[in-house]
């Protein structure tokens, strides 16, 4: 990219997380990132590990796991998978800065990774970046509840059917 300051990303234009943001505002987020490389199968977090820093997919894939025990064996268990331009690990911005769940490539994955703390510099410095990022997390909390809401209720559903 030749100027960071007004050209658009593509990825960065599909993130929820960038949405509402000028070009020269998200630049200055990503200039703060560092680029990682996760090979398939490969763990970025477990579930109640501490979430210093959130993860952007550049491209890959990412299931996010819970880890439970069916039948008395342990078992990790995909509740949901995030592609390109989706937000992870965003826990490193809410108390108790603990992942919910865990996070695992399946499949070469590149992520866009921000530190908590230069995050809250940013926004110390930039407060409408702060503003906008905060409604737009809110959202994508909103989501993954809703998405887990829905589960929730499909199993309820199959016990009571069960038990009925």
């Amino acid at each position: 990219m030749a100027d960071n300051q007004t050209s658009s990303d593509p990825v960065l234009d599909s993130c929820p997380y960038f949405r509402n943001l000028e070009p020269a505002e998200r630049a200055a987020l990503m200039a703060a990132g560092v680029e990682i490389q996760l090979d398939t199968g490969e763990s970025l977090f477990g579930l109640g590990d501490a979430m210093p820093r959130f993860f952007l997919i550049v491209s890959g894939e990412i299931a996010l796991t819970l880890s439970m025990k069916l039948r008395e064996e342990d078992k990790e268990i995909t509740v949901q998978t995030q592609g390109e331009g989706s937000l992870i690990g965003w826990s490193a911005l809410v108390k108790p800065h603990q992942s919910t769940m865990g996070a695992k490539a399946t499949a070469p994955t590149r992520l866009m990774v921000l530190e908590r703390e230069t995050l809250l510099k940013i926004f110390e410095d930039h407060p409408r970046i702060e503003k906008v990022t905060q409604v737009n997390i809110a959202e994508i909390i909103a989501g993954r509840l809703r998405m887990l809401e829905a589960l929730l209720i499909h199993d309820l559903q199959q016990w009571a059917s069960e038990v009925a």
